[in-house]
């Protein structure tokens, strides 16, 4: 989760080779009645809104894609998690 420091993040992913025009998308609440979808770049991350946690930040290419990543993300998400709560033992 991306925490609410967009402006650092944005300037240490920047001074590590990343083009300010890198698309990202910040989701809130994937895959639930409240989900919200901000479109920015990197270059704009900073004055992006800051969404109610829990959120997601996807930088990269994955966030250009043409296909609609508001019905793709609650797929995506949900496959995350389960991959982080295996890599820590927490799988059910």
């Amino acid at each position: 989760m991306p925490g609410d420091n967009y402006g650092g993040l944005a300037a240490e992913l920047c001074a590590a080779g990343l083009s300010g025009q890198t698309p990202c998308v910040i989701v809130s609440g994937a895959a639930t009645p409240q989900e919200q979808v901000h479109r920015t770049t990197l270059e704009k991350l900073p004055q992006a809104p800051r969404l109610p946690a829990p959120a997601l930040l996807i930088i990269g290419a994955v966030a250009a894609a043409d296909r609609s990543i508001e019905n793709d993300i609650g797929e995506s998400a949900g496959l995350l998690s389960t991959i982080g709560l295996k890599e820590h033992g927490l799988e059910h």
